[in-house]
């Protein structure tokens, strides 16, 4: 879990673009692989597309991007926690026996998906049967 205050400007600071360098090249060899995997292994376009998997900017994107928000909502002055999916729901199934969580959906800005989990959900259930 990821837990900070949102940032509502200087995003290219607070984002730290420079752990996205290559990002275009790995995301280009994601692609090269998966349609043409072939023309993906030739050393003069395997050097072009670099070393790096796209899989290795995760860890960056998910420390910045859930905490950038435009300015318009300053005044919210709010605080985010992000938990990260560490668990699937074939391993609930076969080795962990912890209730899986389903995902939800909300809409975001311009109709986009935003995807999230209840995270107390059961813990709010509980403490309004007790009262």
């Amino acid at each position: 879990m990821i837990t900070r205050r949102v940032s509502y400007d200087d995003h290219k600071k607070v984002a730290g673009l420079e752990n996205f360098i290559g990002m275009a090249n790995a995301s280009l060899k994601a692609v090269f692989e998966a349609a043409a995997p072939n023309l993906a292994r030739r050393p003069d376009v395997a050097e072009i597309l670099g070393e790096r998997e796209l899989t290795s900017y995760i860890g960056a994107f998910v420390q910045a991007v859930p905490f950038l928000k435009s300015p318009r909502f300053e005044e919210e002055n709010e605080y985010r926690i992000v938990a990260l999916p560490t668990r699937s729901p074939k391993l609930t199934i076969e080795v962990d026996k912890r209730q899986w969580k389903p995902r939800n959906f909300r809409e975001g800005t311009g109709g986009s998906m935003v995807p999230f989990i209840r995270l107390f959900e059961s813990q709010v259930t509980r403490f309004r049967l007790r009262r």
